[in-house]
């Protein structure tokens, strides 16, 4: 693959991007130059508007506050022409005219005060009482000339009269030049604020121009260092199409290197698609192993088309499920090549892929398994081998007994011709008609020489003794035949306790100077099992059972019994072999499984015997094999095997 190789043109490649290279981008600073310019600029428009407005508002109060003085002045001297003309005429009709300007004169001066009324209201107190005092003389005046006395009226209008006229102009010219004041107070300040503002904006305007020339810099440089690394990039990315063209060609050929690996070693990959059933994907020399078209092997039938004739039904279903899984494992089979020879395979497989396809490889295990039958076969014989002096021996007891008994019933047979032949001779002479007293006599001699009825007696028991001789012969003999006769490529169903009886037999001479053998075999129905797998496990753990009980009763009179049982538990056969050796040891008992794993001195033990046994118990009859111990009492292990157990071709993951 591309990524992660050592040496990669696309690692050592300099990497040069406009993002490493190119100053940072100067969007972000013009937006906020931007941001600032459109604050600013709305802040000292809103700003120096309202100084405007304000200017304007106050320019407009003082024109307004002149016309009042003016008017304010008119009305007043109208009022006082008014009263004057009334008392000099005693005309009531200019009374009418004072009143129709003394409420326009008293809003006026309203209007004057609410312009500055703080000022006003200072300014304001000796004008009120002028004011009243005027307005009461005047209204005395109009009642005195609506009550016919001019000349009285007249004189209201006195020295006195005029310094209050004097006094209220005086006030009242005092209160327009405060609320003058106050006006021209409020322009001024107006101004000074307007001038402020005006610097403001100007400082503004001064700080945006550095603002925008300091942006048109960072544009300048951006564009030009822009220009550069897309100048730089181009070079780059001539280097790596070049680059990227090498390894393309790198990666054909490696590609084409490792098709070539693939497709010729023994291990065939594939890949399965379990939702229609087919092969997506099958190695070329799966043609070769199976004697069929690749095509053929492409088939929504595959697996109907290559398992053996034997598993098709048990397995084609089972296989299916094993090949469509999640977690992958592996799966031992026979498949039939399009010769009709039979090939086991030996399936591995991973873990779903994302398209929720299953992809591994096959192994042909044919001379796998034929080799592990011959080294079972060859382990069988190492132990008939090891145990041959044994069974020699237990042969050579009966045989010796038989050839005793042989003899005598030999050397009593040449008695019994004399006597024959002695009654024979007399026989004729009687039959002639010759005188046989003296032949009877030697007849009956004969037969107490030959002690008649002795052999009588003896002769059929020695048949019998030679007869029992031979039958245990015989009996060491077919155990010997059952326990090395080779395996079988499947189970068969067989009488578990005649297996178990005839091993041991062939297993007595390892046991019978240290232990006693005890049995007590249930009645059991036949068990679908390899005879000759569970008949090497049986002798492994008789032989285990004599060893230890050995090193217990060693230098010491006493004998060890070794005790085997067998019985139904549901749907399992379980065979007990219990010991009164010395049990296994705290520290080793997790590790006796394990393969080469000994306590036995070195020629006595392989280590192997238990590792085998787990393996045939455990993986091939899908049983269990365990213990109890008790350090210095003995153990017993308990060989579990389902009594109809499904065959070992199924999956082991």
């Amino acid at each position: 693959m591309v990524d992660g190789c050592p040496g990669d043109p696309l690692r050592e490649l300099p990497v040069t991007t406009a993002d490493q290279k190119t100053p940072g981008s100067p969007l972000a600073p013009f937006v906020y130059s931007a941001t600032i310019t459109v604050a600013l600029l709305i802040a000292g428009g809103l700003v120096f508007a309202d100084r405007y407005r304000g200017m304007l508002e106050i320019e407009t109060t003082a024109i307004h506050l002149t016309r009042l003085e003016g008017e304010i002045l008119r009305l007043d001297e109208t009022l006082t022409m008014s009263a004057r003309m009334a008392t000099a005429t005693g005309d009531l009709q200019w009374e009418r005219r004072y009143r129709q300007y003394e409420q326009p004169l008293d809003d006026a001066i309203k209007q004057a005060v609410s312009i500055a009324p703080a000022a006003a209201r200072r300014a304001a107190s000796s004008t009120d009482a002028a004011n009243l005092a005027l307005v009461a003389r005047e209204d005395r005046a109009f009642e005195l000339v609506r009550a016919g006395k001019p000349a009285e009226a007249a004189a209201v209008f006195d020295e006195s009269y005029e310094q209050l006229k004097q006094s209220y102009a005086r006030g009242m010219a005092d209160l327009m030049t405060v609320i003058g004041r106050a006006v021209n107070d409020r322009l001024d300040a107006h101004r000074t604020s307007m001038i402020a503002t005006v610097c403001a904006s100007a400082a503004a305007l001064v700080f945006l121009v550095l603002l925008w020339l300091h942006m048109l810099r960072l544009i300048r440089r951006y564009i030009r260092a822009r220009r550069d690394a897309e100048d730089q990039l181009r070079r780059a990315q001539a280097t790596l199409e070049v680059r990227v063209e090498e390894r393309t060609r790198e990666v054909a050929a490696s590609r084409e290197q490792y098709r070539l690996l693939v497709e010729n070693i023994e291990a065939i990959p594939f890949e399965w698609n379990p939702a229609p059933g087919r092969m997506i994907y099958i190695a070329p020399q799966a043609a070769k192993l199976f004697g069929r078209p690749i095509e053929e092997l492409h088939g929504a039938d595959f697996l109907a088309r290559v398992l053996h004739d034997g598993e098709r039904e048990a397995l084609s279903a089972q296989i299916a499920e094993f090949l469509a899984g999640e977690h992958g494992g592996t799966l031992d089979c026979r498949m039939v090549t399009g010769e009709r020879r039979t090939v086991h395979v030996r399936m591995f497989v991973g873990a779903r892929t994302p398209a929720q396809t299953a992809r591994g490889v096959m192994l042909d295990v044919t001379q796998h398994k034929q080799l592990e039958s011959e080294l079972q076969q060859a382990q069988k014989l190492e132990s008939v081998g090891r145990l041959a002096s044994g069974i020699a021996h237990e042969i050579n007891t009966p045989v010796q007994f038989v050839a005793d008994s042989v003899q005598f019933v030999r050397d009593a047979m040449a008695d019994i011709w004399r006597v024959i032949d002695q009654h024979h001779r007399s026989t004729e002479a009687a039959a002639a008609g010759q005188p046989a007293a003296e032949l009877a006599r030697e007849a009956h001699a004969a037969e107490e020489a030959a002690d008649m009825p002795y052999l009588a007696e003896q002769v059929p028991q020695a048949l019998e003794r030679a007869l029992d001789g031979l039958s245990r012969v015989a009996t060491i003999v077919r155990s010997m035949k059952v326990f090395a006769h080779p395996d079988r490529t499947h189970k068969t169903a067989i009488d578990l306790n005649e297996s178990l009886m005839s091993t041991l037999t062939i297993a007595r001479n390892e046991y019978k100077y240290v232990a006693d053998l005890e049995t007590e075999l249930g009645e059991l129905p036949e068990v679908s099992c390899y005879p000759g797998e569970l008949n090497q496990v049986f002798l492994n753990l008789v032989i285990n059972a004599a060893h230890a009980i050995g090193d217990a009763v060693t230098s010491s009179d006493r004998r060890g019994c070794i005790t085997v049982t067998t019985r139904r538990d549901g749907d399992d056969i379980v065979i007990a072999f219990r010991d009164t050796g010395t049990g296994i040891p705290p520290a080793v008992r997790e590790r006796i499984f394990e393969p080469f794993f000994t306590t036995k001195p070195v020629g006595k033990g392989t280590g192997q015997g238990l590792s085998h046994a787990r393996t045939v118990i455990v993986d091939k009859h899908h049983g269990s094999l365990t213990f109890d111990t008790a350090v210095g009492s003995g153990t017993t292990f308990y060989v579990r095997i389902p009594i109809g157990a499904a065959e070992p071709d199924e999956l082991a993951a």
